[in-house]
């Protein structure tokens, strides 16, 4: 069995009056996606004083912003760095030792 709320009925039938790409149904409000919003508020004559009615809630402009990509390599220099290799190393206890006595960031390279 299926109950249907007379708002939700309503908000459902002003989307399809609105048409383009429906968002959101919220409580007594219907989120659309149109393309043309002063025609589209036109076609619904909207009346902000009968009771029960549609009316205008706000317009929100919602911009697309271009997808950006890394199209670049980034060429990193990394001059004057000590250079030490897993193989400098014994175990994992030892580099860890190593770690902590220099105090330092370290990139450890293994081959």
């Amino acid at each position: 069995m299926v109950i249907w709320e007379n708002e939700y009925i309503k908000c459902y039938e002003l989307s399809k009056k609105i048409g383009g790409k429906l968002i959101a149904i919220k409580t007594d409000n219907v989120i659309c996606e149109v393309n043309n919003v002063e025609a589209t508020l036109k076609s619904l004559r909207l009346n902000q004083d009968e009771i029960g009615g549609y009316k205008m809630g706000d317009i929100i402009e919602v911009r697309e912003f271009a997808h950006k990509t890394n199209e670049h390599e980034l060429n990193m220099k990394f001059e004057g760095w000590n250079e030490i290799y897993e193989e400098d190393f014994t175990d994992f206890d030892e580099i860890s030792q190593h770690i902590i006595d220099k105090n330092k960031s370290l990139l450890i390279m293994s081959s």
